[in-house]
């Protein structure tokens, strides 16, 4: 088994822009829940900041380290994205998977 989509799968980053569905299937299909894209900007940092809880609960339970940096600098983090942003469900998603609300982003938050 490979961590490449198969073919006409969508990736998972085209997924995140679908449905659940979508992400389930781009995700038995191979596709990573650490992916990033080429900017450095994780999966799960994209749907935290989005307010997209039930994509994040499944990135989570697909593996996604929900302290793992992401973007172009590693500096930013899924939980202070989400927080900043005010989308509840996700911080509380984050934190029960073990999100430490203690770390700090490259710039200090």
């Amino acid at each position: 088994m490979t961590n490449e989509p198969i073919r006409d799968e969508p990736s998972l980053f085209d997924a995140l822009y679908e449905d659940e569905n979508t992400v389930v299937r781009a995700l038995r299909a191979g596709a990573r829940a650490e992916a990033s894209d080429e900017e450095g900007t994780t999966a799960l940092y994209t749907v935290a900041v989005q307010d997209r809880p039930e994509m994040v609960r499944l990135l989570l339970a697909a593996g996604a380290d929900p302290n793992r940096a992401s973007g172009p600098e590693a500096g930013d983090l899924p939980l202070c994205g989400a927080a900043c942003g005010g989308h509840t469900e996700v911080v509380e998603a984050l934190l029960s998977a073990g999100a430490q609300p203690d770390l700090r982003e490259e710039f200090g938050f």
